[in-house]
C-alpha cells in the first residue's frame, strides 16, 4: 500500500478462507484499542466497519510516517514507522493475541491489505 498525506483511503482486509476474526465483544474492544494506539498517529479515522470475518476503515492520512523510540537502541534513539508498518504491527498483534486464546497457529488475516484512495483525482467523487 502506498499512502499519500492528506488523501482518503479505505483500508480493509478479511480473515482466511472468509473466517471469523472477531470471536467476542472483547476481540472487537481489543481490536478497536490498537487502532488508537497505532493508527491515530498517523490518521483521523473517519469512520469503522467491524464485522465477524472483516474490516473495513475510512482514514484520512495526515502523516505517512512518524519518528518513535527506538526500544533496542540506546535511550534517545529513535527510528521511522510508516503507516503501512503500524497495520501490519495490528494485524500481527491481534492475530497473536487471538492464537493464544482459541488455542490457534497461523495467520488469520489474508496477506494482503487493501487500500483505496478514494479522492475524487482516483476516479472516486465523495457522497457529501
Amino acid at each position: 500500500m502506498i499512502f499519500e498525506e492528506n488523501h482518503l483511503y479505505h483500508v480493509f482486509n478479511q480473515g482466511n478462507n472468509h473466517e471469523k476474526v472477531f470471536h467476542s465483544k472483547n476481540s472487537y474492544e481489543l481490536f478497536i484499542s490498537k487502532m488508537r494506539e497505532f493508527i491515530l498517529p498517523f490518521a483521523d479515522v473517519l469512520a469503522w466497519c467491524l464485522m465477524p470475518n472483516h474490516f473495513h476503515l475510512m482514514l484520512y492520512i495526515n502523516r505517512t510516517a512518524i519518528d518513535i523510540q527506538d526500544e533496542h537502541k540506546t535511550e534517545g534513539a529513535m527510528k521511522s514507522r510508516s503507516l503501512n508498518i503500524a497495520i501490519a504491527i495490528i494485524l500481527r498483534s491481534y492475530t497473536q493475541a487471538t492464537n493464544k486464546e482459541y488455542n490457534r497457529s497461523g495467520s488469520l488475516f489474508r496477506q494482503k491489505t487493501k487500500a483505496i484512495c478514494l479522492d475524487p483525482d482516483n476516479g472516486v467523487m465523495p457522497a457529501w
